[in-house]
């Protein structure tokens, strides 16, 4: 059993908060009753089969749902260095319990660009000056169906010494009835598509489809012909919703080498490597495939390196790092800003099995993504960090039990 309470602030009601409309209190309650079974079988000394299965039955909002979901993995070790593995697996999660019961809230956004607008007077997106502040309502929605997904596997681990280690593993998820926010930014841009008849990009959209009707009812505007700001934006209707599907594929590897350990220390290097193949989103049936790694879409890093080397020996320690993440659009979508790397360092001195003192930096070179494309913020704030270079000095001491 799970109860949800969001309690409103008196305040908000009194008037005491700007740009702020009724708050009410909502809450809800939900059952879950869940069996599962797990299993590993050696079919044979070199050959291991493992699986699960799982029913789901939730009671919420005065809706029933239920859901069996299955894993089945295969393990092959061919020679003893080498593992080759595999898995296929379907997964079931109902809708989180905010995303059901909350009340209607309204707000705004600062400085939100109208892309409508830009593209009627032939303003490039980056520079674009029909930006204003946007009033959106946002709401629960007791209708969420819950999110399927099937996901596959397939990869090999190789040890050809203790000192030694690589790993590949390529994944392909599959995920539909996904629950996602609706953004004011990404409905607004989809809403000028419509308006349009077409994309930036030159991609035919047709107004009638489920996709531009759902977004031209959700972005009201003034009228072409009013006397005052016309076609401009007097609110956004947002919440949750069932995205038709979005599938996802890539490469996860990782390795492991470690030497030393006697006069000069003992040394361990690790590097982890990520990328993504594909990954393509489709908000209702029949719309259009949105490419998320193609310039108009891609919000996140499509690869990401990480490597650490570290080094100890019975008193010192110290620790290098460094990530390196891919490219990714500039905000003005007009081209891609080049990877992006940080290194991270500490160093360490044990006093006794109770004491220690670490100096940590975080950001060794003091770099910060500056993206002045589309003027303020200097950079993409869901996905940058905004600190600088920071340091800091921990000590930890460790109290009772016996030590040496």
């Amino acid at each position: 059993d799970q109860g949800y309470h969001n309690r409103a602030d008196p305040a908000i009601n009194q008037g005491l908060y700007y740009g702020t409309s009724q708050a009410d209190s909502a809450g809800g309650t939900r059952r879950n009753q869940a069996l599962g079974v797990e299993f590993n079988a050696p079919l044979l000394k070199s050959l291991t089969l493992s699986g699960a299965a799982r029913y789901d039955v939730f009671h919420f909002a005065g809706n029933t749902i239920s859901k069996p979901t299955f894993n089945l993995g295969l393990e092959y070790r061919p020679i003893q260095s080498l593992l080759l593995r595999g898995s296929y697996a379907t997964s079931f999660r109902a809708p989180d319990m905010n995303y059901i019961y909350s009340n209607q809230t309204r707000g705004y956004e600062p400085s939100v660009t109208d892309y409508y607008q830009c593209r009627q007077q032939n303003q490039p997106y980056g520079s674009c000056d029909r930006y204003y502040n946007m009033n959106y309502t946002q709401t629960g929605n007791a209708r969420l169906k819950p999110e399927q997904a099937t996901s596959f596997t397939y990869g090999l681990v190789w040890s050809p010494s203790h000192h030694f280690d690589i790993s590949a593993d390529y994944y392909h998820i599959v995920i539909s009835n996904e629950v996602t926010n609706l953004s004011v930014s990404q409905l607004l841009q989809t809403d000028a598509d419509c308006l349009i008849g077409q994309t930036l990009a030159g991609q035919a959209m047709d107004r009638g489809s489920p996709l531009c009707q759902d977004a031209l009812a959700r972005v009201h505007r003034n009228p072409g012909t009013a006397t005052i700001d016309p076609d401009q934006v007097t609110m956004v209707d947002v919440n949750p919703i069932n995205a038709a599907n979005e599938r996802t594929s890539g490469l996860d590897m990782s390795s492991n080498l470690h030497w030393g350990g006697s006069r000069y220390g003992r040394f361990d290097v690790r590097m982890d490597y990520t990328t993504v193949f594909s990954h393509q989103y489709q908000q209702y049936l029949h719309d259009v495939v949105q490419n998320q790694l193609s310039l108009s879409y891609q919000t996140e890093w499509r690869s990401k390196v990480n490597a650490v080397l570290n080094w100890h020996t019975a008193r010192w320690s110290a620790t290098v790092s460094g990530i390196r993440y891919g490219k990714l659009p500039w905000q003005d979508m007009e081209g891609y800003r080049p990877p992006y790397v940080l290194f991270n360092g500490s160093v360490g001195y044990t006093f006794s099995k109770r004491a220690s003192l670490t100096l940590v930096v975080s950001n060794l070179g003091n770099k910060l993504p500056v993206d002045r494309s589309e003027g303020w913020p200097n950079y993409p704030s869901s996905v940058y960090d905004i600190y600088g270079r920071q340091w800091w000095l921990e000590f930890n001491y460790h109290f009772g039990g016996k030590h040496a």
